[in-house]
């Protein structure tokens, strides 16, 4: 009887290869566990690593909200902590001197509040940025140094998120009383003989210091998920990074 033969794609050759191989050496493992290490030994597909890359995104970005947004997110965090900025520190030297450390402090202390309350409102900013992604931007992220879905995210939504920001910050500064604290503390220094008037806008500086201080987060979320397998918290996180 003439035997019937059937053509076997050329692509399934190397998936054959390996399971014999896996065959030869398993002893007496079954064909699920073969199959099984099969499937993980596998190079994933571009759509896989999209969506790795996808989930990486989302995971990293609600982390550092979650991070940012809580008390003390800002506060407490030496890395992102919004220090009195470099043009008030004449005013903030003379004022301590003069009895004001208090004052100062609280300064301080509110403008780290009004950045993590705007922080809250970054996720969906953020999210709808992982959505869009091309393939290529994917590509370029997952190959990329190992900050380079933060400098994606500061790219693609900084301005949106400097425009959002700046209405909760001012709101924020005024909740907690930093505007007339702020006016409290530049006025007391502008009526200090010999010295030359401060004006300065510290609802942008409090604006960009807490985009700042968020892609610092994303960044340590990211440097995480590329380096500790720890930190890749699905399946799929583990399968696209463990490829790189």
């Amino acid at each position: 009887m003439k035997s019937l033969c059937f053509p076997i794609a050329s692509r399934t050759l190397p998936l054959l290869t390996v399971v014999a191989a896996l065959l030869t050496f398993s002893g007496c493992a079954s064909l699920d566990d073969v199959i099984g290490e099969v499937e993980r030994r596998r190079v994933p597909d571009e759509r896989t690593i999209v969506a790795g890359l996808i989930e990486a995104l989302e995971v990293g970005s609600r982390n550092s909200v979650e991070q940012g947004s809580a008390l003390d997110g800002f506060y407490a965090n030496p890395l992102i902590r919004i220090a009195l900025p470099q043009e008030l520190t004449e005013v903030d030297r003379r004022l301590r001197r003069l009895g004001f450390e208090r004052q100062m402090d609280e300064f301080q202390l509110r403008m780290n509040r009004a950045a993590e309350a705007a922080t809250a409102e970054a996720g969906d900013v953020l999210l709808r940025a992982v959505r869009s992604m091309t393939f290529e931007d994917a590509r370029g992220i997952l190959g990329g140094p190992e900050d380079a879905a933060t400098r994606y995210f500061e790219r693609t939504t900084r301005a949106e998120l400097s425009e959002r920001f700046e209405p909760i910050v001012v709101q924020a500064m005024d909740q907690t009383g930093l505007t007339p604290l702020f006016r409290f503390v530049i006025d007391s220094y502008n009526r200090l003989p010999l010295v030359e008037p401060v004006t300065f806008d510290v609802d942008n500086y409090v604006v960009d210091a807490t985009l700042d201080g968020l892609f610092v987060l994303i960044a340590e979320q990211e440097r995480a998920i590329r380096t500790d397998p720890a930190a890749r918290v699905t399946d799929l996180l583990r399968r696209v990074f463990a490829e790189q």
